[in-house]
């Protein structure tokens, strides 16, 4: 049984306790107690990283954000199971981002990662997610390898990742995990003919309009063309815009794209291969 049914079984029993000694009796007995309501199983759990970015660097530091949604139901806490390859990803720390779930992590060395969140017994807070942040956790990049962050789940267990409710049954329905892959930057002038190393893929960015800086709530547009030597494919990334967009990977030859920074007259690239 997961540390989270366990406290939130201690929570009601302590609750109910309080309950009937103030009230100066025992509970009676309840006939229909037995009868078990039907569970909504709507609760979802996903990983996205803080900045969109699914491509990463040797060496360097990102952040992943845990988010749940309950549709509509209180809950009384969660626990998050992660997979993750440790030869790849280092866990460097964990941070709680919803102040009225007391927030514990626990790392194992295979590679494994804990999240428990559990309602404080005095708080008269309801906890509904709707996409709502969890947490925060900062993972280093040691060295290239098989990527991605899973979410343990499989229906019905008590011991993986779970939403629970005030009576204790878990409603996580669906959880989504994050894959992740390893490359490189190149920062590539508009026009010019990139060949990335070890094959014959051709890559060319084409011209970017540059937008004035007083324009917050414009977008760019970059489009970008990859040629593997008999077919070409372009593919369009829009990035800014009021909601922040930065543009998800886009795959093309056997090879995922995304845009980092935008100058007048270049583009740096993330390029990462892929198992087609």
């Amino acid at each position: 049984m997961s540390l989270l049914v366990v406290a939130v079984l201690a929570a009601l029993a302590i609750g109910f306790f309080l309950f009937w000694k103030q009230a100066g009796k025992k509970p009676a007995s309840n006939p229909k107690s037995t009868e078990k309501t039907q569970v909504n199983r709507n609760g979802e759990l996903y990983l996205e990283t803080e900045l969109g970015s699914t491509i990463l660097m040797p060496n360097n530091q990102f952040k992943v954000i845990l988010y749940g949604s309950t549709g509509g139901q209180e809950i009384g806490g969660y626990d998050a199971v992660l997979n993750f390859d440790n030869d790849s990803l280092h866990f460097v720390s964990g941070e709680s981002l919803l102040p009225a779930l007391q927030f514990f992590s626990q790392a194992r060395d295979d590679g494994s990662l804990s999240l428990t969140g559990v309602k404080e017994l005095q708080s008269e807070q309801n906890v509904i997610l709707d996409k709502t942040p969890l947490a925060e956790l900062v993972f280093d990049v040691v060295l290239p390898g098989s990527g991605g962050i899973d979410l343990l789940f499989h229906a019905g267990d008590t011991d993986d990742s779970n939403l629970i409710i005030l009576t204790t049954e878990d409603i996580l329905g669906e959880v989504g995990n994050l894959e992740l892959l390893f490359g490189n930057e190149v920062k590539i002038t508009s026009g010019e003919v990139y060949s990335i190393p070890g094959g014959n893929i051709q890559v060319t960015v084409e011209p970017v309009a540059t937008l004035p800086p007083v324009c917050n709530d414009c977008q760019t547009k970059v489009i970008i063309n990859v040629n593997n030597g008999t077919e070409s494919k372009d593919l369009e990334f829009i990035l800014g815009g009021i909601a922040g967009f930065t543009g998800d990977a886009k795959r093309a030859h056997g090879y995922a794209f995304e845009v980092g920074a935008i100058e007048r007259n270049s583009v740096t690239l993330r390029i990462a291969s892929y198992e087609k």
